[in-house]
């Protein structure tokens, strides 16, 4: 069975329905056959029954009318179970539509529906090839060596609980579809939900392939009919990474239903969110997670008043200070945080010495998890409370119902994940905020721990939600959104609430700035700014405190990644973030040793003050409130290697760059240089009809030149100083 599209070819066979093969002008995109559909249920005891449509009784398929075909299996694995599978597609489209109805009468539940099975070649970059595959995790990876990420120590982990949940919608993955593309064209797997139904979207190496996972979770269905009610798209594309998010982004902005406010419209945001504050970020106890929690040379609060003064004068901007290590409870021991370590008098005084200066007062918060005991503070035990209140009927369970401990931060401690469907969830942490806000505090990352803002799994039977994942999470995450904001707003301040790694989709009008993690994925293989790319004109972020950076970056082959990495989160539109010593001093990012070796102060401060000063200035339009486009490509960039710990090195380019939409419809292309040298390079422009004109700035937002673009191709020449950026402004 042949299923046509422009150029586009979906080979089904006639047999099962198993996916044959993705034809897209002339070229294969599958590996090999593989069954259509994998189904899970789960007993009353939460054991696992896999099934796969091959197993089928009996299976029939019919064209539609217009394009596409509905394929029927009836008794899967002889069990009294159909699945229903409605693909359309029109002769002039390069997508396809899949929905699923399933009923199920066979006394278990429905986990989870895998469909369609997609298993492509290994021909990554790594292997020879020319394959990538884009994947949405940590604000986006393009992966040119699939097993990188086994041999990580953030591997591929079955979805479920207790665990992280690294590869789930939405969580760590803020948006849902992933691509696998070569220099021919790609494939294109994308959910066009609104409804913020749990999806997971993976990669992962299955014998000389790779396999495409997309599991789309049922809310715990139970007997009766499911019906899927929004479109899985497959499809193919021409281009790159960014052709693939154009498809997710055309959707998501001209059909979605659950858009945001764009940043330009948004009269909720506080005034310092659009005037571009670099977050400071250090703890006023210990130096690392992990570390004795005694009082460091930044406690009390207002000792470290002169380092932010100091770094607000250099860097020319207000600072956005983010405390770790202030809980008076104990570092990382959610839900409890007050009071502040050294008093709520410390903290308010800190709070008005800052906004006295026009700066920003943050604290971290550790999410929705329930903290038993900690290694970092013997004294705090909550056992007894835990048993008393009976608050084993408000977290988080496996599928068993077993109680059992997170697996979120053993390392600093032992607890529990709360449901987010229940009463004392929202209670106790909205209590908590409440408490924070009263205090002075402009920014609350209250979700940090809590990928995307999402919550961890349950699958309760007596917490009053369907059995399994779903968009119940989603549900009971916003409501407790709801009261948050409430709380916020009672208050009479603009408070901001964020959450670690980028917000997911669905969240994004409640935790409007967070910290992004694109960090992790140098486990994996390249970032690439795709969060920015679909969502950056509705959300901006901050570049996070990198945690853990040392342990994947050499930084002693290359201690120019930190200006790197501070690059690379101005191409991709965020506010900077430095992490620093109790002596007031930049590191590298948090969790190093204060004892190691320091980046180059001199040069982080220039460059930093020099993106800053053109995304809050003449840039402001474009990095703070624009849309990113595919950049036009330039020529004679040099290359530029970051070496890795434990994996072969990044290739990158001197120079980074993105180009962006501005509100009034305005282009400009952004290019910074992190490196120590100048780079000549020229902007290669696409032909017009006309003369055309640029204009080019440099990091002060003065005017460099102007330049008029004759009809045609064009290559405008151009020089990055050291250590700058650059902002070409086209009239098209």
């Amino acid at each position: 069975m042949k299923l046509f599209g422009q150029g586009f070819t979906i080979m089904l066979d006639d047999v099962d329905g198993a996916l044959l093969q993705i034809e897209y002008n002339g070229q294969h995109y599958l590996h090999k056959p593989a069954p259509l559909a994998k189904i899970r249920l789960r007993d009353g005891y939460g054991s696992a029954v896999d099934l796969h449509s091959g197993e089928t009784n009996h299976f029939e398929a019919a064209f539609l009318p217009n394009g596409g075909a509905v394929l029927k299996y009836t008794g899967i694995f002889g069990l009294n179970i159909d699945l229903q599978v409605d693909i359309s597609i029109s002769p002039d489209e390069t997508l396809s539509r899949w929905r699923v109805v399933l009923n199920n009468h066979t006394g278990y539940w429905v986990e989870w529906i895998e469909i369609p099975s997609i298993i492509v070649p290994n021909d990554l970059v790594a292997a020879g090839g020319s394959g990538r595959i884009v994947w949405p995790g940590f604000e986006g990876l393009l992966v040119e060596d699939a097993g990188l990420r086994a041999a990580s120590w953030i591997p591929y982990v079955e979805p479920g609980y207790p665990a992280d949940t690294i590869g789930v919608f939405p969580g760590a993955l803020p948006t849902q579809f992933m691509a696998y593309y070569r220099n021919e064209g790609g494939i294109y797997i994308g959910a066009h939900d609104d409804g913020g139904n749990i999806k997971s979207l993976e990669y992962l190496p299955e014998g000389d392939g790779v396999r495409l996972q997309t599991r789309l979770y049922t809310d715990g269905h139970c007997d009766g009919e499911y019906i899927m009610d929004y479109d899985l798209v497959i499809g193919v594309f021409c281009g790159d990474w960014h052709d693939a998010a154009n498809i997710y982004r055309d959707w998501f902005e001209t059909s979605s239903n659950a858009r945001p406010i764009p940043i330009n419209k948004n009269t909720d945001l506080p005034e310092w969110y659009g005037d571009s504050p670099v977050v400071v970020a250090y703890p006023v106890r210990g130096a690392y997670d992990t570390d004795k929690m005694e009082p460091n040379k930044l406690f009390p609060y207002t000792e470290a008043l002169p380092h932010i003064d100091l770094l607000a004068e250099t860097l020319d901007c207000r600072i956005l200070v983010l405390l770790m290590h202030w809980e008076g409870t104990a570092p990382w021991a959610p839900p409890y945080v007050w009071p502040p370590y050294g008093g709520e008098q410390a903290m308010s005084e800190f709070a008005d010495a800052l906004h006295l200066n026009k700066h920003i007062l943050g604290v971290y918060c550790s999410g929705i998890g329930w903290t038993e005991e900690t290694n970092l503070i013997k004294e705090y035990n909550k056992r007894q409370q835990f048993e008393d209140q009976g608050l084993e009927h408000v977290v988080c369970l496996p599928p068993d119902n077993k109680l059992s401990y997170s697996k979120v931060c053993p390392g600093q401690r032992k607890g529990y994940d709360l449901c987010p469907s229940q009463a004392f969830t929202v209670k106790t942490m909205a209590d908590e905020l409440e408490k924070i806000i009263e205090t002075g505090c402009d920014y609350v990352q209250i979700m940090d721990q809590n990928h995307g803002g999402a919550s961890y799994f349950c699958y309760s039977k007596a917490h009053g939600h369907p059995n399994g994942p779903g968009s119940w999470q989603t549900n009971a995450i916003k409501a407790l959104y709801q009261e948050l904001l409430d709380r916020v707003q009672r208050s009479g301040r603009q408070v901001v609430l964020g959450c670690e790694t980028a917000t997911a989709e669905p969240f994004i009008s409640d935790l409007p700035l967070s910290d992004a993690r694109y960090n992790i994925n140098f486990l994996y293989g390249t970032p690439i700014p795709l969060y920015a790319y679909v969502y950056h004109s509705y959300i901006n972020n901050f570049m996070g405190n990198q945690v853990a950076t040392h342990g994947m970056v050499d930084k002693d082959k290359s201690p120019e990644n930190l200006l790197y990495r501070l690059a690379y989160s101005f191409a991709a539109g965020d506010m900077a973030t430095l992490v620093i010593t109790d002596s007031g001093k930049i590191t590298w990012n948090w969790g190093v040793l204060w004892s190691d070796p320091l980046p180059s102060q001199e040069a982080v401060i220039t460059l930093t003050r020099s993106a800053n000063n053109l995304r809050r200035g003449i840039g402001k339009k474009y990095l703070h409130l624009g849309k990113m486009k595919k950049p036009f490509n330039a020529e004679g960039i040099p290359p530029y290697t970051i070496h890795m710990v434990g994996r072969p090195p990044l290739y990158s380019t001197a120079l980074l760059t993105s180009r962006w939409e501005s509100p009034d419809g305005m282009t400009g292309q952004v290019f910074i240089n992190y490196t120590e040298d100048p780079v000549d390079f020229k902007l290669l422009l696409p032909g017009r009809d006309k003369t055309s004109k640029a204009r080019v700035y440099g990091s002060e937002g003065g005017l460099l030149f102007e330049s008029d673009i004759p009809p045609g191709p064009a290559r405008l020449p151009l020089t990055a100083a050291p250590l700058s950026a650059l902002l070409v402004e086209l009239y098209l």
